[in-house]
């Protein structure tokens, strides 16, 4: 069996990033409605990828106006049996293999060398 994944503590007060519109830009979905017409800029847009994942998204939500805040809520850790990953992919058979995510690839592929 798969033994489960320790989860990660948050991350500290440093880990967060917020891109913020220019002075004066609409909010997305509010036409009209600048930044300083709110008493507390909050994010229309919370994006969640693991720390220094974000920035492609960020930068084409920023292009559109919308602000976002870069709040980390997963972190990819090696789980205490990866070291058998490459005995299980040898000795096993399977019918079919399903990754989801570019993380899970790239572990898997480690595995399958």
């Amino acid at each position: 069996s798969v033994a489960p994944i320790p989860l990660a503590p948050p991350p500290g007060p440093g880990a967060f990033h917020r891109a913020h519109r220019p002075a004066g830009a609409p909010r997305a979905g509010a036409p009209g409605r600048s930044l300083a017409a709110h008493s507390s800029p909050s994010p229309d847009v919370v994006v969640t990828r693991e720390q220094g994942k974000n920035a492609k998204l960020v930068a084409a939500l920023e292009k559109h106006n919308v602000h976002s805040l870069e709040l980390p809520l997963i972190q990819h850790v090696e789980g205490p049996d990866a070291d058998r990953l490459s005995a299980v992919l040898r000795d096993e058979k399977f019918d079919w293999v399903t990754v989801t995510s570019p993380e899970a690839a790239a572990v898997f592929l480690e595995g399958w060398k």
